[in-house]
């Protein structure tokens, strides 16, 4: 079945092909005009495969849609897992196309500037991502979740089409700007940005939009004959382009001041405020492919086949492969997975401000105290609008709720149970997610004087949100019904961090000919960094909560920070336990503090010079010199026997050497 290389068998091969041109030119009208034109094209081509030693579908005795990827996707809840949606065969093309302008002009006090911006992008890919059949063993089934594994007892299976994603987006972004010089001692900056916000859109129609509305009134759509109530798709009356309207009117002001309080310039107050607007990546959007009629993904819980007949007691059989593309009277399979853009969606802005003082020490040092904060409105997140609804008590010998029956207690399925069956996950954008951050930073900057440079900074600071940011349109907070519920500290809300950057020129020997021909013109560099963790979010590893969201936190009984935390047990695993059946757990989202870090890099340089216009520079580099460790994240799920537990550390010390002839 393969060539015996087991450290091979599950890589993927990738070869990536890049290309960019840039063509700019600046022209002088006159001594206080200036006009810069850039034009900028990039093309990237990724070609990715698996080894070719696997395994095959049959081979494994699976009755599933044979897959080009040709292995199961496994996931064994704390213990191993096999393949992976981005590993999957694929083939993605991306790319954008630039254009910007930026003209300047300064007249008396004023410095104004105009100019903006077009950009074209695109991506196109086809992957085997979801046809790759997805095994997930939760210990769900027996409590374990080896167990689950070892009896071929699936909590979930997934599978689907073949993927297809073609999707293109345009920004347009204009400012104004006005640097003013006041006095001799104030000076403004003024400036507005306008950014419209226009949707991505795939060109070949993969868009789909939900509305409860017309799934309870039974209108269906013009465009497919067999799609479910309620969804509709591009060329039905009122679907936007993208599945949402485009917004014209983000207008992003700007405004800083810098006061040199004395008028010598060693002691200055600079504040600024200003609104930044932030759109999804391109990929945010491909998982409109992903779903009926196109990929067509579906969902099932607990599939009573077990492992290698999963499809077994499935309405009609196994559904794919399906034809590409699919044509009006294709059929929409059940308990599928569908995305919602809703019809108005806000764009992302951050406001941001920050004031900072510096003041200049003797000639060559300089120290600042600065406050930054900023707040961000409309964050993308993403939400389940149709969980399953929990019934407590039994229905003759077994639980009403059950993870089996989970796709019929779902919203969709109890307001109407025929309709609702061809739901298995509908996962809707939810543009009301926000966050806070404030700060302080102090720094301390000696520039390059008496053979020696240093830059240190530290920062104290703390950040808060609703929600970890999707890259695509998938997952959910606990509960879909509170999103406060979730809030809690950033995934990146590193608290303390001290930077320490120095450069120094080495010894310089005028005496002994064999001491200067080997100390002399060296200059060293040290980087130093220590920081405190950054944050993570106990899940239970089942669907306790029994809702089908996944998003499953145990409940905290008591604080979970130790005084003496180690690698086998970095927080008190006996502070948390299972949610009971129908209940969310209250610990918090991003409530447990995963490992600081310190590390130095250190650096010798010597240039030995060979002519007047060529040298070699003989260079040595330590990564981590100290070779302290720096442990990765722990375990943090309920259920898996690593909870708790770090099992890996970044890089030992790296030592690097490297000579170079420039000339």
């Amino acid at each position: 079945m393969f060539d015996n290389n087991a450290l091979l068998t599950t890589r993927p091969g990738t070869t990536d092909t890049v290309q960019s041109a840039v063509l700019g030119d600046t022209y002088s009208f006159s001594a206080n005009a200036i006009n810069a034109l850039h034009l900028t094209w990039t093309r990237e081509r990724v070609n990715r495969g698996g080894a070719p030693n696997l395994p095959s579908i049959s081979d494994l005795g699976l009755n599933v849609a044979p897959s080009p990827g040709n292995f199961p996707q496994l996931s064994i809840t704390g213990f191993f897992s096999t393949f992976c949606g981005t590993c999957s065969k694929a083939t993605v093309y991306s790319g954008s196309k630039q254009i910007a302008d930026d003209f300047s002009l300064v007249s008396g006090a004023h410095q104004l500037s105009i100019g903006g911006e077009y950009i074209h992008r695109n991506l196109d890919y086809h992957t085997s991502t979801q046809q790759d059949p997805a095994y997930s063993f939760s210990g769900q089934i027996t409590g374990f979740a080896l167990s689950d594994f070892l009896l071929g007892l699936p909590s979930s299976f997934t599978q689907g089409n073949l993927t297809q994603v073609q999707t293109v987006q345009d920004y347009v972004g204009l400012y104004a700007a006005d640097k003013i010089r006041m006095n001799s001692r104030i000076s403004l900056n003024l400036g507005i940005r306008w950014e419209p916000y226009f949707p991505a859109h795939d060109t070949q129609g993969r868009a789909t939009h939900f509305d409860l509305n017309s799934y309870l009134a039974g209108a269906h759509t013009t465009v497919f004959n067999n799609a479910p109530p309620g969804v509709t798709f591009p060329g039905d009356p009122g679907f936007p382009q993208g599945g949402t309207n485009r917004q014209l009117d983000n207008f992003a002001p700007r405004a800083g001041i810098v006061w040199d309080l004395r008028g010598d310039g060693h002691t200055v107050l600079r504040g600024g405020y200003g609104i930044l607007y932030d759109f999804a990546p391109m990929q945010f959007y491909d998982r409109f492919g992903f779903g009926p009629p196109w990929a067509s993904a579906i969902t099932l819980n607990n599939p009573s086949g077990g492992f290698g007949n999963p499809y077994l007691g499935y309405p009609g059989g196994n559904p794919f492969p399906q034809p590409v593309p699919p044509p009006h009277n294709v059929v929409f399979p059940s308990a599928a997975q569908y995305v919602n853009f809703p019809l108005y969606v806000h764009p992302t802005y951050l406001q941001q401000w920050n004031f900072n003082f510096q003041q200049q020490v003797g000639a060559s040092w300089l120290i600042s105290a600065s406050y930054m904060g900023n707040k961000g409105t409309h964050i993308w997140l993403t939400t389940q609008m149709d969980p399953a609804v929990y019934i407590p008590g039994t229905c003759g010998k077994n639980p009403c709720s059950t993870v089996a029956n989970t796709n019929s207690r779902r919203v969709l399925a109890l307001l109407n149970p025929v309709e609702g069956a061809a739901f298995s996950s509908l996962v809707q954008v939810d543009d009301g997610g926000d966050s806070s951050y404030n700060a302080m930073l102090l720094s301390v900057n000696h520039r390059m004087d008496k053979h020696f440079s240093v830059l240190a900074n530290y920062t104290w600071s703390h950040c808060i949100d609703d929600g970890d940011v999707q890259s695509e349109i998938t997952g959910g907070y606990q509960n879909p019904y509170d999103r406060r519920e979730s809030r809690g500290n950033c995934y990146t809300d590193v608290r303390q961090l001290f930077n320490l950057s120095l450069v120094a020129d080495g010894p310089h020997f005028r005496t002994g000919s064999w001491l200067k021909q080997i100390a002399n013109d060296w200059q060293l560099s040290v980087i130093a960094t220590k920081r405190t963790g950054f944050w993570l979010t106990p899940t239970t590893g089942t669907d306790s909560s029994l809702t089908g969201v996944g998003a499953d936190r145990p409940n905290a009984i008591r604080s979970a920070t130790l005084s003496n935390p180690t690698i086998f047990s970095w927080f008190d695993t006996g502070a948390f336990v299972a949610n009971p059946p129908g209940t969310y757990g209250n610990a918090g989202r991003d409530s447990i503090e995963s490992p600081g870090g310190f590390n130095i890099d250190a650096a010798a340089m010597r240039h030995i010079a060979v002519t007047e216009r060529s040298y070699f520079e003989l260079r040595a580099e330590a990564f981590n010199v100290l070779n302290h460790p720096v442990f990765q994240n722990p375990g943090t799920t309920l259920s898996s026997q690593n909870f708790g537990r770090i099992l890996s550390a970044n890089d030992p010390r790296i030592l690097q050497f490297a000579l170079k002839y420039v000339f």
